[in-house]
């Protein structure tokens, strides 16, 4: 099951990511205006260099015996400062580690980059916010992370789209609960059971 979890992932990721950079493409050469051309072009270097992380993501869940929980919070760290502060937003990480032995599952780590990954994407396109806050804990059983930012909260309309929906499948898939309140910016919060 955790072997079908994962090549599910990788279908809907990495093969979503190259149906569109395959559409795009034909697109653009049917297009004489060099505007649209170069809007398509810019779209397709973004999703190609999404679909090279989405790799590095599989590669690295399919090696489990490199698979802790600090490895994780440092992961978390890394992606933080890359999509979040080139963007002129401060980042911080608070991270809270019990005497919990074991790592994450291969399909659990994976669940929890795209939760991850997915938020911070959100804010950047979203919130117009100046900070983000997260907090990640191992402890007393449990897995929590939180992803705070200080922006315009969250609309009606993207309180239900697709990418939130997805995030919640996620956590269920993880026996897990995904919350999301807005109020003088947006909080997210993830909890679920170690494995």
């Amino acid at each position: 099951a955790e072997k079908e979890n994962i090549l599910k992932d990788l279908h809907d990721g990495i093969g979503g990511i190259t149906t569109n950079i395959k559409l795009l493409a034909e697109l653009a050469q049917k297009q004489d205006e060099l505007s649209v051309v170069k809007r398509s072009l810019s779209t397709i270097a973004d999703l190609s260099q999404e679909s090279l992380s989405e790799i590095r993501n599989f590669i690295q869940s399919l090696d489990a015996k490199e698979l802790t929980w600090q490895a994780i919070a440092a992961e978390f760290r890394s992606l933080g400062n890359s999509i979040v502060v080139p963007h002129g937003v401060t980042f911080s990480l608070d991270v809270r580690f019990g005497e919990e032995t074991g790592g994450p599952t291969s399909s659990v780590s994976m669940n929890l980059f795209r939760i991850y990954k997915e938020s911070l994407a959100n804010i950047i396109k979203h919130a117009k916010a100046t900070a983000v806050d997260v907090r990640f804990s191992v402890e007393g059983g449990r897995v929590s992370l939180e992803v705070r930012d200080n922006g315009v909260g969250l609309d009606r309309k993207r309180a239900s789209g697709r990418g939130l929906v997805n995030m919640k499948n996620r956590a269920l898939g993880m026996n897990g609960n995904l919350t999301v309140t807005t109020d003088k910016g947006t909080r997210l919060r993830l909890d679920f059971p170690m494995p």
